[in-house]
C-alpha cells in the first residue's frame, strides 16, 4: 500500500494524511458535506457546510448523552430579505427547524437523545451562496451555509453529575472517528493505544471526497495463552466482512484493508472471539475485559489533484440532496 519506486506514481497514496491514535476523536466526528477547516484566530477554528445535507456524529456507548449544543453562524449577507432556512434530524427523525434571518451566531440545543451507540446528526440547509456573488470576498466562490463553531456535548458521569465538553473544533476529527466497544486512551509516551473491551469494536473513516485506497490497523495481542488457544480476529468494512486473520503470538499485527466501499463514511467493525482479564493471568489489579489493542491507524488517500470532483458531480450530488430536504420536509409538514 506504498509507493516504494523512484519514479513518480500519479496514483501514490499520501501517507500524510496517515492518522496516528493522537489526534484521533472518540467524542465527537465531522462527516461528510463540510468544507475544510477555516481558522478566525489562533484558538478557533470554523466548518462550513458545502452541500444542502451535513453530518455530525456523537459516541455515545455508554448511553450517557443527555443534550448536544451546536453554535451555527450564518453570514449570507441577504438573510434579511431571503432568510436561510435549516433543519435537524437525529438518526433520521425530524427535531429541530428554524429560519435566520440575521446573521451572527445561534446556538441549537438537541435534548431529544437517542438511545444508540452513535448519533448521527443531520443539519439541512435550504440556501448555499459565495462569497463572491454578494460583495463579501471577490476571490472566495465556494458554496457556503451554515458555519458549525462550537459543539457542546452535556453527559452524565458514573457519579450521576452532568459533565460538559465543550468542543472547540481544534480537538475535533474530521477524519477518523473511534465508536462504540472500546475502552478509553492508555499512554505510555508518546504512544497512545486503545483496547478493545467487547467482542464488537467500531471506527469510522470519513471518505466523503471518496479518495480513501486503503486503511491499515495497527493491533496488539496480549493474551498469555495465544500460542495454545489462538486469537479469531476479523475485520468487516460496512458489514462485509473483508479480513480474518488467526493469532497465535503476542506483539503488533499489523492488517490492511484495501477494498473500501464507494460511500461518505466508512464503518469498520473489528470481531475478536476471545476477552481475557490481566488479573487473571499476573499480579495485577486490572480486571478489565480486553480484547485486542490498535495502536495506529492508517488512513491512505489518492492526491489531492487526482480525480476532482467536477461541476457536473458535485452539481448532482447537490440536487439530490435538496431533493432529500423537500422530501423531508413534506413529512416533517405533514
Amino acid at each position: 500500500m506504498s509507493n516504494n519506486g523512484e519514479k513518480k506514481n500519479e496514483n501514490a497514496i499520501h501517507p500524510a494524511n496517515n492518522k496516528l491514535m493522537t489526534p484521533v476523536s472518540d467524542d465527537v466526528f465531522i462527516g461528510s458535506g463540510w468544507a475544510q477547516n477555516e481558522r478566525v484566530s489562533s484558538e478557533e477554528l470554523w466548518k462550513w457546510s458545502a452541500y444542502p445535507v451535513s453530518y455530525i456524529y456523537v459516541n455515545n456507548q455508554q448511553r450517557n448523552v443527555q443534550t448536544i449544543t451546536l453554535e451555527l453562524t450564518n453570514a449570507y449577507p441577504r438573510s434579511g430579505d431571503d432568510p436561510v432556512s435549516f433543519c435537524v434530524f437525529l438518526n433520521k427523525e425530524y427535531i429541530f427547524d428554524a429560519e435566520m434571518h440575521d446573521t451572527g451566531a445561534q446556538k441549537i440545543e438537541l435534548g431529544e437523545i437517542p438511545a444508540s451507540n452513535l448519533i448521527e446528526i443531520e443539519l439541512y440547509v435550504d440556501k448555499l451562496w459565495r462569497p463572491s456573488d454578494c460583495g463579501v470576498a471577490e476571490g472566495d466562490h465556494r458554496l457556503l451555509g451554515l458555519a458549525l463553531t462550537n459543539i457542546s456535548v452535556l453527559r452524565t458521569r458514573k457519579d450521576g453529575v452532568i459533565s460538559e465538553g465543550c468542543k472547540d473544533l481544534t480537538v475535533i476529527s474530521d477524519d477518523v472517528f473511534i465508536g462504540a466497544g472500546w475502552w478509553g486512551n492508555e499512554r505510555n509516551f508518546p504512544e497512545i493505544w486503545k483496547w478493545s473491551c467487547s467482542p464488537r469494536s467500531c471506527l469510522y473513516v470519513n471518505n466523503q471526497n471518496h479518495d480513501i485506497q486503503g486503511v491499515a490497523l495497527e493491533l496488539i495481542n496480549s493474551y498469555p495463552r495465544s500460542a495454545n488457544d489462538p486469537v479469531s480476529c476479523s475485520v468487516a468494512v460496512n458489514k462485509r466482512r473483508s479480513y480474518n486473520l488467526e493469532i497465535k503470538d503476542m506483539g503488533m499485527q499489523r492488517i490492511e484493508i484495501d477494498k473500501i466501499p464507494d460511500v461518505d463514511l466508512i464503518e469498520m467493525e473489528l470481531l475478536v472471539n476471545k476477552l481475557w482479564r490481566p488479573c487473571d493471568y499476573e499480579n495485577s489489579g486490572d480486571s478489565r475485559l480486553l480484547g485486542m489493542a490498535v495502536k495506529n491507524i492508517e488512513v491512505f488517500r489518492k492526491s489531492r489533484n487526482i480525480s476532482p470532483v467536477s461541476e457536473n458531480e458535485r452539481a448532482l450530488k447537490y440536487f439530490n440532496a435538496i431533493l432529500k430536504y423537500s422530501l423531508k420536509s413534506r413529512i416533517m409538514l405533514h
